[in-house]
């Protein structure tokens, strides 16, 4: 039998729990499994594997499970996406009594909707390209995500030219009492391989049961110009909402992303842009995120194809762990894609992946696509203070930072106090880290910098106080001081010469103090 220690602190006792089995991981019973259909390509290999593997897990009934005789690649025509998805679908809609559709002369009209959720299963197309190609990136251009378009399939009009206003944006209501019965909520279960797709319905039917625990890395490109200043504000105001909700919070300011091999430890959620392909720690093979984790990254392709591991963003995302990922076939133009900090927002709110996705999300029709389990709830149980069953101090650390925050949210000397004797009695540096980096996004960078030093020396683990250290790094360069971040880093090359994570700090060396040429 397990046994779990005493607890040593009000805020420890907090968090502990009696034990309870957990018996056989499936998701949560979710109030939409009645209500969502799953759609499969029956000339796909693996697409029904998928499709009957989650419904399954979401308990949803088998005769919600559609077959269509589609093409097999990502890119389709407009005729190919009406003739071998829209219209089979509405017919399907019909036959099933799912829909109750209203003719009025030549138009149609649907005045009841029984499906709340579409999920796409791994094989099904992505994308409608333009018949005239060049137009990809105009504004009223014929060309969207397969995704989109049918969010608005119980729509009757006869085409839709470019973007179209979403009616659930900024809505703060569950999808299902917000009245919208021309309107379906679609995401997708797709990834590189069916194994992929397999593993973030199984994970996150697990990490639901407990939350979602961890550090957010935000890697900030200082793009601060013209249109390019409203991404660079999206990641700004996530990282005040990590500060505010007490998500320790990892942050990389300057222009160039966060090197390969960079210890991108716990990673539970990862926002940042803009480079066109995967790169960063996601090209470390022994990379992987935290269980569950949400990850996006924006780029106007980064969904352009989502089966590579290795091309754009999305594929190498959810190749690499992560369970809710958010991406775009075409270029979207930044103001209409999804709204990455109001995304958060919902998120942490308790809402569901595709809740979260749409109601951040200001047009329809268009470019962008949601991918993991629409029914996936990272957060539900946020906003309360229940006692969690934790498998790793690194989920009790997150947990504890947390609570803290919000029960001593307005007494900051009594919430310094708190997590001080929490980092002495769970021996980790976690609590003076995530302080720091707080400080550090305040740009009060001496008080960081002294607690910087503090986490490096209580961490015990080299992974941690290298991570530690090349956050100094930053909070360095931030300040002009690049001698001083030059100098930390060859230190770091020899204390942490037997760490393979060292390769980040030679990386950022050669960036900031390139070799000169041979022989010089």
């Amino acid at each position: 039998m397990m046994m779990l220690a005493p607890c040593r602190s009000p805020l420890i006792a907090l968090l502990c729990l009696t034990l309870a089995s957990l018996g056989t991981a499936v998701a949560k019973d979710s109030v939409y499994s009645d209500s969502t259909v799953v759609i499969y390509n029956k000339n796909f290999p693996g697409s029904d594997v998928v499709a009957s593997h989650y419904v399954t897990q979401r308990s949803i009934n088998s005769n919600n499970r559609i077959a269509l005789d589609c093409p097999p690649t990502e890119e389709i025509s407009r005729e190919q996406y009406r003739d071998t998805i829209e219209a089979p679908l509405r017919e399907i809609f019909q036959k099933k009594g799912w829909w109750q559709v209203e003719e009025l002369g030549n138009t149609k009209r649907v005045v009841k909707n029984a499906i709340h959720v579409v999920v796409l299963a791994h094989g099904i197309p992505l994308k409608i390209k333009d018949p005239i190609q060049e137009n990809t990136s105009k504004q009223h251009t014929d060309a969207a995500s397969v995704d989109s378009e049918l969010t608005m399939l119980a729509d009757y009009r006869e085409r839709f030219v470019g973007w179209q206003p979403n009616p659930y944006f900024r809505k703060d209501v569950a999808f299902g009492d917000a009245a919208l019965t021309g309107l379906m909520l679609v995401g997708r279960l797709d990834g590189p391989d069916v194994a992929s797709c397999r593993r973030l319905i199984d994970d996150a039917s697990k990490v639901e049961r407990v939350g979602l625990w961890g550090r957010a890395y935000v890697d900030l490109a200082q793009k601060t110009d013209g249109g390019f200043k409203q991404g660079e504000d999206w990641l700004t105001s996530i990282i005040a909402q990590c500060d505010r909700d007490g998500i320790a919070t990892v942050l990389n300011t300057q222009k160039a992303a966060f090197p390969t091999h960079y210890p991108m430890e716990d990673a539970a959620l990862y926002f940042g842009w803009y480079t066109r392909n995967a790169n960063g720690p996601f090209l470390n093979p022994e990379f992987q995120l935290k269980k569950g984790a949400v990850a996006c990254h924006i780029h106007s392709y980064s969904a352009m194809t989502i089966r590579s591991d290795a091309k754009e963003w999305v594929g190498p995302l959810v190749s690499k762990g992560a369970c809710g990922v958010l991406g775009n076939v075409y270029e979207p133009f930044l103001g209409a894609t999804t709204h990455l900090d109001l995304f958060l927002r919902r998120l942490l709110d308790g809402y569901t992946l595709a809740e979260a996705a749409y109601m951040s999300t200001p047009y329809l029709s268009w470019m962008s696509v949601v991918v993991g389990d629409p029914l996936y709830r990272p957060f539900d149980g946020f906003r309360t203070y229940e006692p969690q069953f934790f498998r790793s101090d690194s989920d009790l650390h997150a947990k504890t930072y947390h609570v803290a925050n919000k029960l001593w949210a307005d007494e900051p000397h009594t919430l310094t106090e708190k997590l001080k004797n929490a980092s002495t009695k769970h021996r980790t540096g976690f609590y003076l880290e995530a302080q720091a980096a707080r400080l550090h996004a305040g740009h009060m960078y001496n008080r960081a910098a002294t607690l910087y030093h503090q986490a490096k020396a209580r961490y015990l683990q080299p992974i941690d106080q290298l991570r530690v250290g090349l956050q100094l790094v930053d909070l360095e360069l931030s300040r002009n001081n690049k001698a001083q971040a030059v100098g930390l880093l060859r230190g770091m090359q020899s204390e942490f010469s037997e760490l393979p994570e060292v390769k980040a700090v030679t990386a950022m060396i050669n960036q900031l103090d390139p070799p000169g040429p041979s022989g010089s």
